[in-house]
């Protein structure tokens, strides 16, 4: 998850765009693709309201026959995502309420400035809810029983990422959920791992882990937490 900042600006973008054009259909992942106008209509309003924290909106697009599992096209992302780079945990709930798949993958992989849909970027809802430290919608992920361990593209889990981004309390929801600690991301050798805005080489040689990621980004008491756990680098 090395693009994050970038990743969530391409959420907040097509969401606004969803407002005034409908999404179009992804992928072979999308769950009940259809060509329906009535339903698209109905996935096009399900994905503003996701982006606008409408609770009302988002119930009466599930009831009226949206797909709470279609992705956006600009995104490759479902509904879900929405709501939780938003940070709209109530829209969350109704979602995973209605069978949202805590679990799907957006497809859309992000090169510096350049969306590239033929690759798969791979993060998951609670990735996105981790790395921005929302943990009301981390818990209503839990409990829904989002795969704690999925990695994205760079080999990133849910906790690597909450590791890297320093958010203690989304570490401690996580461990107490039981996500490994010890997952190994990317490939052994020199990487390049976020640091704060920017970038830095650390010698990763099992690959990328939670500890390392806290250790490269000074966040001591997320290493003490990890430790604690029985993390290594």
């Amino acid at each position: 998850m090395r693009f994050d900042s970038l990743f969530i600006a391409a959420i907040l973008f097509a969401g606004s765009a969803a407002a005034a054009s409908p999404p179009r259909q992804a992928d072979a992942a999308t769950t009940a693709a259809t060509t329906n106008p009535a339903q698209m209509e109905q996935n096009r309003l399900l994905f503003v309201a996701a982006s606008n924290g409408n609770v009302e909106g988002a119930k009466s697009a599930i009831a009226k026959g949206a797909d709470v599992n279609f992705l956006e096209d600009r995104s490759g992302a479902p509904a879900l995502f929405f709501a939780v780079a938003h940070n709209y945990c109530d829209v969350v709930k109704v979602l995973l309420a209605a069978k949202a798949n805590p679990n799907i993958q957006n497809y859309m992989a992000i090169n510096g400035l350049t969306m590239d849909r033929s690759k798969h970027e791979g993060a998951t809802a609670i990735m996105l809810a981790s790395m921005q430290g929302y943990s009301e919608c981390v818990k209503a992920l839990i409990a829904a029983k989002a795969d704690l361990n999925i990695k994205d593209m760079d080999g990133y889990t849910a906790l690597m990422v909450a590791a890297q981004d320093g958010q203690t309390e989304i570490v401690r929801l996580l461990l107490a959920a039981k996500a490994e600690v010890n997952i190994h991301g990317g490939k052994p050798g020199m990487v390049l791992v976020k640091n704060g805005t920017s970038f830095v080489a650390t010698n990763a040689p099992n690959g990328i882990t939670a500890l390392l990621l806290a250790k490269a980004n000074k966040h001591s008491d997320i290493m003490d937490l990890l430790k604690q756990a029985g993390a290594t680098e």
